[in-house]
């Protein structure tokens, strides 16, 4: 009996369409990193979509006042926006550890 459950790659550009149309995005570099983006935004925006729009379509001090969605077109685009959402969670995640009082000995380790 042939399967009939989506491949790896059909769900991947599933889930990157999703993303895309949430994101408001026409063309993208690459769904995996789309992907990925989508988490982190999902992430610092609480799942608010109204509030992940916005940061994707806003120009961007990050960027140098450019707007992320018009950056991930290209490769290097794509790694730019992927970096500074992960960098921005880092930070983040450090932030909340210290005000839970998390030795700073933990932190630099």
């Amino acid at each position: 009996m042939k399967s009939t459950s989506p491949s790896d790659s059909e769900l991947i550009q599933t889930s990157a369409q999703k993303a895309a149309n949430i994101l408001g995005l026409f063309e993208w570099y690459d769904d995996l990193s789309l992907i990925r983006i989508y988490q982190s935004l999902y992430y610092h925006c609480g799942g608010d979509e109204v509030s992940m729009y916005h940061w994707f379509q806003t120009p961007n001090k990050f960027f140098k006042g450019k707007v992320p969605s018009n950056l991930v077109t290209t490769e290097t685009g794509i790694q730019d926006v992927l970096e500074t959402l992960i960098l921005r969670t880092l930070d983040e995640l450090a932030h909340r550890l210290l005000s839970l009082g998390v030795p700073d000995a933990i932190m630099d380790s």
